[in-house]
Formats: C-alpha cells, sequence, structure tokens
C-alpha cells in the first residue's frame, strides 16, 4: 500500500478556515480504501523489545542564564533517570560534555557570582563522558533572538530570524524544535508555513516547566488541523530548567530499538516517543506509563495498553470525542478530522499524551469564507459564499451526498460525482450574515456511500468567524471628553472606517477615518454635561467596506463618571521656583487599618510609631504631592530600584488612556532617590521637582513631588480624570521594610489598579 501525497492548499488570509481531509489509495489493484486508513508513527516498534529511554531536549547551565554548572545539570538528570539529554544553553553550544572545563561561564552567571547569588564552585566545570555514565548527549542549544527554537545535532548558534536560523541548521544537517509556543501569540499560518517549509523543523514543545504555557497544545492541535495527515509534528514536554526546582516535572520517554545518538535522532524524526508531564516530580503518584499501542487497520480501532491512568481522552482538532483505553475511529468518523492524539490523564494532575496518528479519507475537502487575499465574497446583500472544494484521492470514482447546515437550518443537499482519481468539484454555500460570529458552525455532511461500511459519514466543520477589520474602545479622559482608539487588524491594505458614537441616544460624533496596516487612530468624542455624577454607555458603530467580512459592528464602552475625588487648584508660583507650597491634608492615615500587611497591625504602636498626613493639588501643569510621615525610626540602606525596602514613599498614576506611571521617593544613605519603574515619559525624573527632608526632633519625614501632568498623560486641563494610589513603608531596624501604610489596595502587596481611587482635576 502506497500512500498519497496530501492536498495542502495554503491560504494566508487572516479570516481563512481551511479543513483538509485526505486518502490512502491501495497500490496495484486499484480499488478505493473502503475504511478510514491510519498513519501510525508506532507501526515500527516491537513493544516486546523496545528500549524505553527517559529524555530532556531544554536545559540550562551557567554557561547562560541557569543556576547550576553543566556538570551538576548531567549529573541531576542522571539521578532521576535520564538517560538522553541536550544541554541547550541560549545561543551557546555547551558540547561535548568531554570538553566542559574548556567553557567559561556566561557574563551573567559572573555577575550572579559577584551578587552573592551564585557560589563559586557553581563556575568550575568538570567534564563527563556519556557513555561511562550510561547517557546519551545531545549537542544542542536554544536560540534566542526570534520565536525560541531547540537546535540539536549542529554547533549552530543562531541568528535573528527565525528563517536564517531554520536555514542555517538545514545546511548543517541538524534538527529543530519549536519551544513554548503559547509565550508569543503567533499565528496558526505562521507556524503552518514554517513547517512546510523546513522538514528538519520535527517538533513542538507542548509541555514546557511544567505547564507554564498551557496554550502550547491548543497551538498544537491547531497546527495539526492543518498539516496532518501528510505533515506530523512531533509533540515533546521539556523541563527548561534553569533552577533545580525547575528540574523533573516533564520528560520524553524515547522508544528505541538501540541506545545510540543515531536512534535518537531517527526517533526524534518518526515520532518514536511519547512525552510526561508530573507536577509532583518523581514522588507518587507515578505518571501514565505505555507499554503497547495497536492499530487495528481492518476495523479502524486503536488500543493502548497502559499503567497509572484513570481516564484516556482522544483528542481530534482539539477537540475530545471519546475516552476509553479502546477508540474505534469508524464510529466517530462523522466527528473526526485529519488526525487523533490520545491524552492519558493519571492521578492528580500527572499526564502522558501520544504522537498524533494521521486519518486518511478518499476524498479531500475545504471550505473557506475569504479569498486568497482575504476579500470576503458576496452572493447577495444578505449572505456570504462559502466555497466548497471536493477532490478524488481514491483510485476510482466516488459519488458522496453532500448536506450543509448552520444548526438544523439545511443550506445545500445535492449529490456529487468525482469519477476519476484527481476529479475537482466546487460549488457554493450561501451564508447569512446574520450567523458569522453568532456561534453555531457550519457543518458539511458528506455521505461517501454504503460501500464505505460504518466509514461512511464524515463531517467538515466551518467555525463561522471572522475577524473585525478593527479593534475599537473607548476610553474616558476628562468629564467632556472621551478618546476612540481605531486599532487595524489587517495586514494587507488600509482601512476606511466610518465612525457614529451616541450615548443614551443623543447622536456625539460622526467621522470618517482611514487606519493603515496595524497601525491606530484616535479620535477625540465630545460628552455633555449631563452625564456628570452619572453611570451610562457610550455606543461607537463602525462601517467599512463589505470585503473585509461584516460590513459594521457596534462597540459598547462604560462611561462611569461618579465618584471622582476633586484635586484641588492652587496658584502656579510654588513649585516652578523649586519651592513647594504649603498643602492642607487631605487623608490622614493614622489607624491601625491602614497599616498592612494585616499581620503587621500587631506590632503597630499607634500613630507616633507610623503614621501620614497626605496632601495633593494641581498648579495648572504640574501634580503636586505631600506626604508628612510620623516615624520614630528611619531607615533606608537601598538604591535603585529596590528603595521601596526601606523607608519610602511609593505612588502610582493611572490615567485612562495611557500607560501608568509608577515611582519610588526615598531618603537614602546616599541622599534623595527618585526611581521610575515604568510611565510614559523616560525622561520624567528629569523633569520631576522632588524632596525629602528628616526631622530626628520631631520624628517626622516630608516626602514632597511636583510631576509635570503632560509626562504623566494627563490633560492639564479641567475635568481631566485619572486613578492614583500611594504607600508608605516601615522599616525600623535597616534590614528592610516590615509593613506599610496605603491609600488603597493594589499596589504594595499585589498590583490591581482598578481599585486605586479616581480623581478629576478640579477649576
Amino acid at each position: 500500500m502506497t500512500t498519497s501525497k496530501p492536498c495542502r492548499m495554503r491560504m494566508f488570509a487572516s479570516l481563512l478556515m481551511l479543513l483538509t481531509i485526505t486518502a490512502l489509495v491501495l497500490g496495484g489493484c486499484g480499488a478505493p480504501q473502503r475504511s478510514i486508513a491510519i498513519s501510525d508513527p508506532y507501526a515500527a516498534i516491537d513493544w516486546q523489545t523496545t528500549g524505553r529511554y527517559k529524555a530532556n531536549f531544554h536545559t540550562h547551565t551557567t554557561a547562560s542564564d541557569g543556576s547550576m554548572n553543566p556538570h551538576e545539570v548531567i549529573d541531576r538528570y542522571k539521578a532521576q533517570g535520564h538517560r538522553i539529554l541536550a544541554l541547550t544553553d541560549h545561543n551557546h553550544v555547551t558540547y561535548p560534555w568531554q570538553g566542559l572545563t574548556d567553557l567559561s561561564p556566561s557574563d551573567r552567571a559572573v555577575g550572579e557570582l559577584e551578587a552573592g547569588g551564585l557560589q563559586s564552585k557553581d563556575l568550575v566545570y568538570e567534564n563527563r563522558i556519556p557513555l561511562e555514565i550510561g547517557m546519551i548527549a545531545i549537542q544542542g542549544n536554544e536560540l534566542s533572538s526570534h520565536h525560541h527554537t531547540g537546535s540539536f545535532f549542529t554547533d549552530h548558534n543562531g541568528t535573528n530570524t527565525e528563517i536564517a536560523s531554520l536555514q542555517a541548521i538545514g545546511a548543517k544537517g541538524g534538527l529543530a524544535m519549536l519551544y513554548h509556543p503559547g509565550r508569543y501569540g503567533r499565528s496558526t499560518n505562521w507556524y503552518v508555513d514554517l513547517y512546510e517549509q523546513y522538514p528538519h523543523l520535527i517538533g513542538l514543545e507542548v509541555y514546557n516547566q511544567g505547564n507554564r504555557y498551557p496554550d502550547d497544545r491548543l497551538i498544537w492541535d491547531k497546527i495539526l488541523t492543518r498539516l496532518m495527515p501528510g505533515r506530523p509534528v512531533w509533540g515533546y514536554s521539556n523541563d527548561d530548567m534553569h533552577a533545580r526546582s525547575h528540574l523533573g516535572r516533564n520528560w520524553s520517554i524515547m522508544l528505541l530499538p538501540e541506545f545510540s545518538e543515531q536512534w535518537v535522532r531517527r526517533g526524534l524524526e518518526q515520532g518514536r516517543s511519547y512525552f510526561v508531564y508530573s507536577p509532583h516530580r518523581e514522588k507518587e503518584p507515578m505518571p501514565p506509563v505505555i507499554h503497547s499501542i495497536e492499530v487495528d487497520h481492518g476495523r479502524s480501532v486503536i488500543t493502548i495498553e497502559a499503567d497509572n491512568w484513570e481516564t484516556i481522552e482522544w483528542v481530534s482538532e482539539g477537540q475530545i470525542f471519546h475516552r476509553g483505553s479502546s477508540v474505534d475511529l469508524a464510529r466517530y468518523s462523522d466527528q473526526i478530522g485529519s488526525y487523533v492524539r490520545a491524552k492519558l490523564r493519571g492521578a492528580e494532575g500527572t499526564i502522558a499524551g501520544t504522537q498524533p496518528f494521521g486519518i486518511h479519507r478518499p476524498i479531500a475537502a475545504t471550505i473557506s469564507l475569504t479569498d486568497d487575499d482575504g476579500m470576503a465574497e458576496y452572493i447577495d446583500d444578505q449572505h456570504l459564499r462559502a466555497r466548497v472544494q471536493l477532490r478524488n484521492l481514491s483510485a476510482g470514482a466516488v459519488s458522496p451526498q453532500i448536506e450543509a447546515r448552520i444548526g438544523q437550518e439545511q443550506f445545500i443537499s445535492q449529490a456529487v460525482s468525482l469519477q476519476q482519481p484527481g476529479d475537482v468539484t466546487t460549488f457554493d454555500v450561501p451564508v447569512p450574515v446574520e450567523a458569522i460570529n453568532a456561534g453555531q458552525p457550519l457543518d458539511l455532511h458528506i455521505d461517501l456511500g454504503a460501500e464505505y461500511g460504518r466509514s461512511r459519514r464524515m463531517r467538515l466543520r466551518l467555525p463561522l468567524r471572522m475577524a473585525l477589520p478593527v479593534r475599537v474602545s473607548s476610553q474616558v479622559v476628562a468629564t467632556d471628553l472621551a478618546v476612540i482608539s481605531v486599532v487595524s487588524q489587517v495586514e494587507q491594505r488600509p482601512v476606511t472606517v466610518h465612525l457614529t458614537a451616541a450615548v443614551e441616544g443623543q447622536s456625539l460624533l460622526r467621522e470618517t477615518v482611514t487606519v493603515a496596516p496595524g497601525e491606530q487612530v484616535q479620535v477625540q468624542c465630545p460628552l455633555p454635561a449631563s452625564l456628570l455624577g452619572q453611570e451610562s454607555e457610550l455606543q461607537v458603530v463602525a462601517k467599512w467596506d463589505r470585503s473585509f467580512g461584516l460590513p459594521e459592528a457596534t462597540f459598547s464602552s462604560a462611561i462611569d463618571l461618579k465618584n471622582l475625588a476633586p484635586v484641588a487648584k492652587v496658584a502656579a508660583d510654588g513649585a516652578a521656583g523649586g519651592i513647594f507650597p504649603t498643602l492642607k491634608p487631605v487623608v490622614m492615615l493614622d489607624s491601625a487599618e491602614d497599616v498592612f500587611p494585616v499581620g503587621a497591625r500587631d506590632d503597630w504602636q499607634g500613630p507616633a510609631d507610623s503614621s501620614a498626613a497626605i496632601a495633593w493639588a494641581w498648579d495648572g501643569q504640574n501634580l503636586l504631592l505631600t506626604a508628612t510621615v510620623r516615624d520614630d525610626k528611619h531607615f533606608n540602606t537601598r538604591s535603585g530600584a529596590g528603595i521601596w525596602n526601606g523607608d519610602a514613599a511609593q505612588l502610582a498614576i493611572n490615567p485612562p488612556a495611557e500607560t501608568m506611571t509608577t515611582l519610588g521617593l526615598a531618603l537614602t544613605a546616599e541622599g534623595v532617590e527618585l526611581h521610575r519603574w515604568g510611565g510614559p515619559d523616560a525622561e520624567l525624573q528629569q523633569k520631576a521637582q522632588h524632596s525629602v527632608t528628616r526631622n530626628e526632633a520631631e520624628a517626622t519625614t516630608i516626602y514632597q513631588l511636583s510631576l509635570p501632568l503632560a509626562s504623566l498623560g494627563i490633560r492639564p486641563e479641567p475635568g481631566a480624570i485619572f486613578s492614583f494610589n500611594i504607600v508608605l513603608f516601615d522599616d525600623d531596624t535597616g534590614s528592610g521594610q516590615k509593613g506599610w501604610l496605603q491609600l488603597a489596595p493594589g499596589l504594595a502587596g499585589g498590583r490591581n489598579p482598578s481599585l486605586y481611587p479616581r480623581f478629576v482635576l478640579a477649576r
């Protein structure tokens, strides 16, 4: 039996949904397959005699950013039963193990040594001879200047792009694996293009450092849906080990007839493995162990024999369709797509997962709502065109009956005749505009005929989801003004958008804007004075050329102009000359309820121990802040980003449509320091005026700040809105802060800007 190449149509539009089903063809006799055919990655494995070898293909040492030297990493993995190991330092080949003493630790590791984070022994390297300790060393490297990629069996050290790196790995005869895809937000098309172009890109990391990126499997299923059965992508589970606490939760079991580097490479290429995730490491309970996988091709049944499992889930195109140690694929012929894989769940979250099995049928079908340029097509004003193509991949005639449905509503019912191998037919399905993004898919039901027995029924499902060409959001920046942001989500061409905005039926705006690909346009929308003190909703209707798909959309945003604390305006002759005006306190923090964390209240001795009077105002251009702190002891032995860990003030200013500014102000052993952790203006420290004075006789510390409103992203005009928070840390010994006073939760002890009080600049 020979296998026909899969029909793969490459569509690059962001609105495309492509589903492909392919078939195996009998060689010689010319008769078509009469049931589902299965590509089995484990077909060549003799489960009675094969070796099972624990492997990890993503680990780090002090040669890059790990905390252990290379030989200690090797020894620890050896102690946990690993027989195959790749040291994959960032852009550095830590290999061969026999020559580790010739390598140098990274600059980062040396810096950690100087800072006390590492000991000198951590940077003293020893050699290891793999065969003497019963291990196979895989030459490896994590290429980290782009989407992180594992490079194996080559000394390539990486380039600045994925394409260049993969080309170099291929030229040197290496293999590659993409690491932790859930970290990046790349499109399925992006991954599919790479896997189609580079056959030596053999796998994807589907568990990383425990289960750090749960979307890893979601991305894997999307890739497999597009590429299977003709182009498998093998799944791997790796520790991504940087520290001891990372070691031992993830591994793969390589199934090899011979313990050699050549067979490790062949096993990586052929998918001769299964992967394991054990959140408790090797403590009880033990994860599932697979003893054998058998495929009955005549009955289309796959059976798994394993220990330590509680349930086995069978997955196709990201959906669980069956549970049990054995699955009859013919029974689910109308629910499965181009592959299936098994997920074995053990006690307390342990997992073992198989590689994907390819599913082949006698016809290939594609369904799409858009063309190659990402343009949606309309049959009439009320219906989009879904285009269906069927191709005969069998050795004889196929005459399926086709039905297209959305829910219970039928749109197409017809017979199709594909008489010769390779015959193609195309037809359209009218899709009501109101069905797009409404939650129900378009189902194409295919009945292959009685001669296909229990495998006669197939189903292709097209989710009727279309990405909008723009994303629209609104932020209320002042009591009389909202800013509407229009962000392009189209890569190919600009979008002209007609905007209308209204609140409570009152029209506020009509404007047309053109947004370049990937760009953003902001539009100011006036708000009526009647909204002050009220909660309401701003509705923005955006319309565009209907070739983008849906012709329009409504975007709603809440308007909340309640509970705005006024910030009084004062004369502008104070801060401009470097002299801070005297401000009347607005808030007193002088009770145990103001002390945090709650456990610190037991040690609070009253207002003389720690209390504060806080004042704020604005002078037309600057936000003015004064905090007068009563504190019997003042210590701050830190500097820079660490000044919060001593007597200090930390504050956050969060305007609605800008990046939040976070600052720290402290009187340290080296003098007064103002530190900026984040915000829209990188030069704020140079523009701000600040002062900290300590009066030991009165046991008070006064913190004063004058911050340009424009640098904070706040309009220097009456009515401008922002949220604000401040905490005052208390250090009584010089060993670090033991607690703090706070205006509101959400700054110290856990960041949550939604808890900050909201303010408005008064006239």
